[in-house]
């Protein structure tokens, strides 16, 4: 019997009548052919198959010999049928451990719900505080080989330095590699924008849908804002502590297009805005910490001469 043909028939890609020449010829090899299967596959890794494929395989064992063989011979055959059990079973190991298996996901998420902020320390020492309504996953393979981190939403990155293995960050279409930093990434998906904020030390970014995908190098103090529209990018100076100060609680806007406020405000507050009016052009910059919905309001009226006219949690923009 070649190897091929037990593989093929390990893995279920055999019709009814080859199975069955294929178990009549492991029964005829005895318990010396069976036991050295096993002892040249007992060193792989095992991944026991689920408990309804044991349970299919012992049936269809057993429903063979039951219809194959008189009954006077039924026990010379229970011996045979456990020894192909045996052999089944680590077939399917075997088998198994031959396929790519899944990779599995780890997830940090800040859904809100009164948690403005939220702080984990990811596996290398890396610390990431998450703003509202932000997640961050990755791999169960992270920091072995590389450090790549998936993000939706905001995070301020404290990158444990570790030249051997660079730790990536992928947002929206933009991949920031970090060479041992500070940092902030804001995505949503709902935004406009998407912005990469340096404190200390020193970053690369790559936006996949940009006219160029040369990497962009910053320094402190530099904030990079990718638009999603047009497909720009355009680098701003702002005093480097300001870029994580969000990560007190503070609302900070920085040439935040109006629309991207609104956003923002509606995560914060649990309203809802409506808005018919064109404002591609307004951006707001300032900060609050821990003012009321009413006073951002009046600073953006007061700013751009915009009326807003409040109905249970819904706030309409005249």
């Amino acid at each position: 019997m070649d190897k091929k043909t037990l593989e093929d028939y390990f893995k279920g890609h055999l019709t009814g009548e080859q199975q069955e020449e294929v178990m009549q010829w492991i029964s005829e090899q005895g318990e010396g052919w069976t036991d050295a299967f096993i002892q040249d596959n007992w060193d792989r890794p095992v991944h026991l198959p689920p408990p309804q494929q044991k349970a299919s395989i012992k049936a269809k064992v057993m429903e063979n010999i039951r219809s194959r063989q008189p009954l006077r011979k039924l026990w010379l055959h229970i011996g045979r049928a456990a020894a192909i059990l045996l052999l089944l079973s680590a077939g399917a190991w075997w088998w198994m451990q031959q396929q790519p298996s899944a990779p599995q996901w780890h997830t940090v998420s800040n859904s809100g719900g009164g948690h403005i902020m939220l702080r984990d320390t990811l596996p290398d020492g890396t610390v990431i505080t998450l703003n509202e309504h932000s997640s961050l996953r990755y791999p169960s393979s992270y920091n072995k080989k590389n450090r790549t981190v998936f993000l939706t939403g905001e995070a301020f990155f404290e990158v444990h330095h570790d030249k051997e293995r660079p730790f990536i960050v992928k947002a929206g279409n933009a991949s920031t590699r970090v060479y041992g930093t500070a940092f902030s990434v804001s995505a949503y998906a709902s935004s406009g924008q998407l912005r990469v904020g340096l404190q200390r030390g020193s970053i690369g970014v790559i936006s996949d849908t940009a006219h160029e995908e040369q990497e962009k190098m910053l320094v402190p103090g530099e904030l990079l804002i990718y638009n999603k529209g047009n497909k720009t990018i355009s680098i701003e100076h702002q005093a480097p502590e300001k870029l994580g100060a969000w990560t007190t609680g503070k609302l900070v806007f920085f040439k935040t297009p109006v629309e991207d406020v609104f956003n923002q405000l509606e995560q914060r507050y649990d309203v809802h805005f409506s808005n018919d009016h064109g404002m591609a052009e307004r951006t707001v910059t300032a900060t609050f910490d821990g003012v009321p919905l009413n006073k951002v309001l009046q600073h953006i009226s007061f700013v751009w001469n915009i009326r807003f006219e409040q109905r249970g949690d819904s706030i309409y923009v005249k």
